[in-house]
């Protein structure tokens, strides 16, 4: 899309459009990012629960190209805005087992927990979970641990979610047997 300035201040009626099963404008979610749009937490919010298959309405679930021009545009919204993620990671946790987007979102995990560690104390377990049982993702999920132990050793006075002692172990143990990726970090 060569004018997507143009459509940009339609961005959240588009989204929401999207939302309502209108599938064939998510082809302009990528041209409307690129021209630099802010997004505000009711859109993202909108393109996270596209993410969710209704069973009820199979007309309305997305295809793997759609699901995945979907991750790539909020993985590029999380880079930017991390914080309004925060809300919606029990969403993204349930994509974890999915292999063919478990990458991207641990990118998303590990942009909010950048900035907003707290927000993924909660799925420290699952992230551990991911990790064991494939461990090409294990020194991304290292990563993530070591931004919540880094949040929790400098909250530890007043955090009511500590962090298990194992994660240490878990970390080391895992950059120890994952692949040389971990010397990206």
């Amino acid at each position: 899309m060569n004018h997507a300035h143009l459509v940009a201040p339609h961005t959240d009626c588009i989204i929401r459009s999207i939302a309502n099963g209108n599938k064939s404008l998510i082809k302009l979610l990528h041209p409307l990012n690129e021209a630099g749009i802010e997004h505000n937490s009711e859109s993202v919010r909108n393109l996270v629960y596209l993410l969710i298959d209704k069973a009820d309405n199979v007309d309305k679930n997305l295809t793997p190209e759609e699901r995945e021009a979907i991750f790539d545009l909020l993985n590029k919204i999380c880079c930017r805005h991390p914080k309004i993620f925060s809300p919606h990671l029990s969403i993204l946790a349930y994509h974890l087992s999915n292999k063919k987007c478990v990458g991207v979102v641990l990118t998303m995990f590990d942009h909010v927990a950048k900035d907003h560690p707290q927000a993924c104390l909660d799925f420290k377990e699952r992230l551990m979970e991911v990790a064991k049982g494939n461990p090409a993702t294990a020194s991304q999920v290292a990563r993530i641990m070591g931004k919540l132990g880094r949040f929790n050793e400098t909250t530890s006075a007043t955090s009511s979610v500590p962090l298990t002692p194992g994660i240490s172990r878990f970390c080391f143990s895992n950059f120890c047997t994952s692949d040389r990726s971990f010397q990206n970090c």
